[in-house]
């Protein structure tokens, strides 16, 4: 029940009161005292009205401001999305994901990687393995420096760094997945590297990507021209003899010389027409040092492309991506062939790796659907790249999505892998997951 205040009530309520004052003025007086305290109740009533008017459009529009001219708006009208300064505001984002993981031969530990997969030969043990590493948690703020053109920072993180116990705490160590700043068409810091495409990266439930697909995160500076992008990367010299690393980072004898160079398009019309990306990559691959006795000191430059295609037609989505080149092994993920295979004479020669991959999605009802993929890499060094000669993936899923934001999945995960000197092995992942994305 509410009550309002008038110049009549007030003056009735006022009267009421002051009749019975032993110490009342005159009626003239009396009357005067009267209408000054009315009017102050109904200036009173006049603001609280104002008040509760504010307070409604402020609540229609999705927003809560403490102090406009201290820039401390809490919340804007989007989702997610806190306005920490008059200029600068700062979106969350990332997921929670929790796994339920059974190999059936051998544990391939907490993504699957085909190109662990063991020879026939070796004894079938089949592991499980219950793990929220692959939750993810960024962070987008974006500034107007009054240009026209805004300022953003992304920065994410993830759990996949080096595992710590399963015992007691099952604590693991984050791990840095990208950090950079983008100005208009600039860009610089660690991101995708331009060589990689996404037009034909299939929906997964495992972080791993199938066999054959350039998978790179790395620090670059990237600059955008219309539909082409130019981009230096940081390079990283992955020399072998026999079955031994010399990357430069593993104190081998690699060495980086220059920046690795990609140029990259990204066009299409979308749709049933496609949208499409070609990528072309320039590596200056070196090594410089001794290994088992023997000297090496050459210089040689890698090459390769990259090039993926997506076609939407209605409820079903095709993708497919293929890679190719000399040196550019530890571009390619699941093989990780390496770049330089070190001779006994002293010798180098570049290695030739290539890989490709096709999926096929579709959606069942507006809340489930399905991937379909296959994914094939090839190595053509006959002496390292961890004795892998080919690798196969078969991937299938089904993803239900019961509520906003909230993913409940199963995957079927399958690798073959072909050795150099005639060996094979195999392996099946079951996965079960449910993802909140935030």
């Amino acid at each position: 029940m509410s009550f309002k205040f008038t110049k009549t009530s007030a003056a009735l309520i006022v009267s009421v009161c002051f009749s019975q004052a032993a110490f009342a003025e005159t009626d003239e007086a009396m009357q005067k005292e009267i209408n000054i305290l009315a009017e102050r109740i109904e200036a009173l009533e006049k603001q609280r009205r104002e008040g509760e008017s504010n307070a409604t459009e402020l609540a229609r529009q999705g927003e809560s401001i403490l102090d406009k001219s201290s820039g401390k708006t809490l919340v804007t009208s989007e989702a997610g999305v806190f306005q920490v300064t008059p200029n600068t505001s700062v979106k969350f984002g990332g997921y929670l994901q929790a796994d339920v993981i059974h190999d059936t031969r051998f544990d391939n530990g907490e993504y699957f990687n085909a190109g662990g997969t063991p020879d026939s030969s070796a004894k079938d043990q089949s592991n499980s393995y219950l793990t929220a590493r692959q939750s993810r948690l960024n962070m987008l703020t974006t500034t107007d420096v009054g240009t026209g053109t805004p300022l953003q920072a992304f920065f994410e993180i993830d759990f996949m760094g080096s595992m710590a116990n399963e015992i007691m705490s099952n604590s693991h160590n984050s791990r840095l997945r990208h950090a950079y700043l983008r100005y208009g068409r600039y860009m610089v810091g660690q991101n995708w590297s331009n060589f990689q495409d996404f037009v034909g990266y299939p929906e997964l439930l495992d972080i791993a990507s199938p066999a054959g697909r350039v998978f790179v995160r790395q620090t670059q500076f990237r600059v955008d021209v219309g539909q082409f992008a130019f981009s230096i990367e940081n390079p990283e010299t992955q020399a072998i003899q026999g079955t031994a690393i010399q990357a430069e980072s593993l104190g081998g004898i690699g060495r980086d010389s220059a920046p690795d160079f990609v140029a990259s398009w990204r066009g299409g019309n979308g749709g049933a027409q496609g949208s499409y990306q070609l990528s072309g990559l320039l590596r200056q691959l070196s090594v410089d040092g001794t290994v088992n006795g023997v000297d090496y000191d050459e210089s040689n430059t890698g090459w390769g492309f990259n090039t993926g295609a997506r076609w939407d037609l209605g409820r079903t989505v095709l993708k497919a991506n293929a890679a190719y080149g000399e040196g550019i092994g530890r571009y390619i993920n699941n093989g990780w062939a390496n770049d330089i295979r070190l001779n006994d004479d002293g010798s180098v020669d570049l290695i030739t790796s290539w890989g490709l991959s096709a999926a096929v999605e579709y959606k069942w009802t507006p809340r489930t659907a399905s991937t379909l993929s296959y994914g094939h890499f090839h190595n053509e060094d006959d002496i390292g790249a961890f004795d892998t000669e080919s690798l196969n993936t078969y991937r299938a899923n089904y993803r239900w999505y019961p509520l906003d934001r909230l993913m409940v999945a199963g995957e079927i995960m399958h690798a073959t892998r072909n050795f150099i000197d005639g060996r094979d092995g195999d392996n099946t992942r079951f996965q079960f997951s449910v993802r909140k994305s935030f």
